[in-house]
């Protein structure tokens, strides 16, 4: 028999009050090598003990001097997390949770430590801890020990933040009842008052990237400017570790807009640019690559809020926006794709295009970074990441929007520097890709033709438009298509359209989810059908275009716009013989007639105009 199961044996028959010999055996046969596993506490558990801890801690008296090493035990066993179950189902929190604040620091100290262990991603022991008071409790013990300046209650200090960091991993109702209760207050009083330590600070950081998960965290956050602190930590404080946490917590808080705006006001930008310049130059270094990762991010993400990227842009003058440009010319791959993505979160305003492309002919610095050889290998993507690709392709999107930017980004040669790129197999380069195109083309009647009247250009939107497992890039190449139609009004064009069978994937548009793209293909119909439809003839009918109009024709949930589109295409198909007679099959006169008596006065008219149309073709 092993000493300590003889141990737990004289424990069963020892009187409690004086167990303290029996159960600091235990405590070191639990700290064993052997116990690494839980061997030991398995076979301890299985043999009784926690029935010992349970009595021994429902022993109230004063002289009872051994609830420490209880406490010490339970820590060890719940190691094992096969184990912590047991002890929740024991009655054993609601005996420790009302130790947390007891006088003795050791005890709370291992009071902590048991609780904190049981509750490692375990949500019954939260529970029951948080029903236990068990939070209230352990924030009244951080508390009172924030000014207690004795060297044994640094342990409990960092101990007891460890047991808060546990009971809020992953656990929303812990974490708004922490919030509740002046956390993020309290963190942010031991940061300020123990930024020299390390290893607290680095926990109270992950206690504070917990609560930040709820908006009742990161509201909290706003109002007792945890930025504030986070930031001057951040500048006064330097090493991986404590960079990367802080990053981590800021990155959480700053799903919040205000958050935002906070970091922008603090000039957070400028310490990210230092933390990227300063670890840059290492990148074979992971912890360099992560730091610059993140601190990249973050840059991107505060540009994602209006009012922080007019504060960082400052008129054209922002550090972040120089700095943008000089990375897209770095080697450093991470560099270029914070450029090309920071570029296109300033380009999401009209006035700042047109700065960016008129002072700082950004257009250039951006296609430079595109400049390979396309026929290297056969692919396009030889020399450039996906990722720096989708990147270039978004801000080249984004300055594009502007009727005043498109003339110059033509003049520029864009289409056939980015034409290439079209046999791209990754679905965020296409979707981003599709999208320039597609501003490339709006009012820009030669760039339309351009586009529309090269076969090999057509064949491959069309390819795309039956990407169904990437609805984005299906719905972009599809409205393309519909773009190249009304913006060139050119009969090649749609020749081309018609030769490479685009005709099915405008009809197959129109019965979109989206009342955007209804309209948008119903107009590209219309202009084909009255322009050159002998030639789409065939394709019409065999996309069975009247069964979609008449779907269309008897819906009672589309809005005007959409059954007046519907009713000029069916004017267009009637000059068709063949196509009339698809119109006859599914009652299009009929659906015609009832709209007579339509509330919308447009609609009145047109089906009025339209009906005599129907009755002569089927005359």
């Amino acid at each position: 028999m092993d000493d300590y199961v003889i141990h737990l044996e004289v424990l069963k028959t020892t009187d409690v009050s004086k167990s303290k010999e029996s159960l600091t055996k235990l405590s070191e046969a639990l700290k064993r090598p052997n116990n690494k596993e839980g061997e030991v506490s398995k076979e301890l558990v299985e043999k009784g003990i926690l029935v010992e801890f349970v009595n021994l801690l429902a022993f109230t008296s004063p002289t009872c001097p051994c609830i420490d090493i209880v406490a010490e035990c339970i820590a060890d066993i719940c190691k094992s997390s096969d184990l912590r179950p047991l002890v929740t189902s024991a009655d054993i929190i609601q005996s420790l949770t009302k130790y947390i604040t007891c006088d003795d620091v050791n005890t709370s100290t291992q009071v902590c430590r048991a609780l904190g262990n049981v509750c490692i991603d375990y949500d019954e022991a939260r529970r029951q801890i948080s029903q236990e008071s068990g939070i209230e409790n352990l924030l009244s013990l951080l508390e009172t020990q924030f000014t207690t300046i004795q060297d044994v209650c640094n342990r409990l200090r960092t101990v007891a933040w460890g047991f808060l960091l546990n009971l809020t991993t992953d656990n929303e109702e812990c974490q708004k009842i922490a919030v509740g209760l002046e956390a993020i207050e309290k963190a942010q009083s031991y940061i300020d008052a123990f930024g020299s330590d390390e290893s607290i600070c680095t926990i109270i950081l992950s206690v504070i990237a917990n609560l930040a998960e709820t908006e009742e965290g990161r509201q909290k956050g706003v109002h007792c400017n945890i930025i504030g602190t986070l930031l001057n930590y951040l500048d006064t404080t330097t090493g991986y570790d404590i960079e990367d946490k802080v990053l981590e917590v800021i990155t959480c808080l700053a799903e919040n807009d205000e958050i935002k705006a906070q970091l922008a006001a603090a000039n957070f930008g400028d310490s990210c640019i230092r933390i990227i310049e300063v670890n840059a130059s290492n990148m074979i270094e992971q912890s360099c690559r992560d730091l610059v990762k993140m601190a990249s991010d973050l840059l991107i993400l505060l540009l994602s809020e209006d009012k922080c990227t007019e504060l960082l842009f400052a008129e054209g003058q922002g550090v972040l926006l120089k700095e943008a440009i000089i990375w897209l010319h770095s080697s450093n791959e991470t560099l270029k794709i914070t450029g090309a993505m920071a570029i296109g979160n300033f380009a999401r305003n009209d006035s700042h295009c047109m700065f960016l492309i008129r002072e700082l002919n950004i257009i250039d610095d951006l296609l430079s970074v595109l400049d390979v050889d396309p026929q290297r290998n056969g692919n396009a993507e030889t020399d450039t990441s996906f990722t720096l690709q989708h990147a270039v392709f978004g801000a080249l999107r984004n300055l594009a929007i502007p009727s005043e930017t498109k003339a110059v980004l033509l003049h520029s040669g864009i289409l056939d520097k980015v034409l290439p790129y079209l046999s791209s197999e990754m679905s965020p380069v296409q979707f981003k890709l599709l999208g320039l195109l597609r501003m490339m083309v709006d009012k820009q009647e030669g760039a339309a033709v351009f586009l529309g009247a090269r076969r090999e250009v057509v064949c491959r939107i069309v390819t795309l438009c039956a990407m169904d497992e990437h609805a984005g890039v299906k719905g972009e190449a599809n409205r393309l298509l519909a773009w190249l139609v009304k913006h060139s009004r050119s009969k090649e064009v749609m020749d081309t359209l018609i030769q490479e069978d685009a005709i099915p994937c405008l009809v197959s548009m129109v019965t979109s989810d989206y009342a955007l793209m209804q309209n948008e293909a119903l107009l590209a119909l219309t202009l084909i059908s009255y322009k050159v439809l002998d030639k789409a003839e065939d394709s019409l009918k065999s996309s069975l275009i009247a069964d979609k109009l008449a779907n269309l024709l008897t819906s009672d949930s589309l809005p005007p716009e959409i059954i007046c589109n519907s009713l000029a295409l069916v004017a267009a198909l009637s000059k068709s013989g063949d196509i009339c007679l698809q119109l006859k099959s599914v009652r299009t006169e009929e659906h015609v007639k009832n709209m007579l008596n339509n509330q919308n006065e447009k609609i009145r008219q047109q089906a009025e105009k339209l009906l005599p149309l129907l009755q002569d073709n089927s005359a």
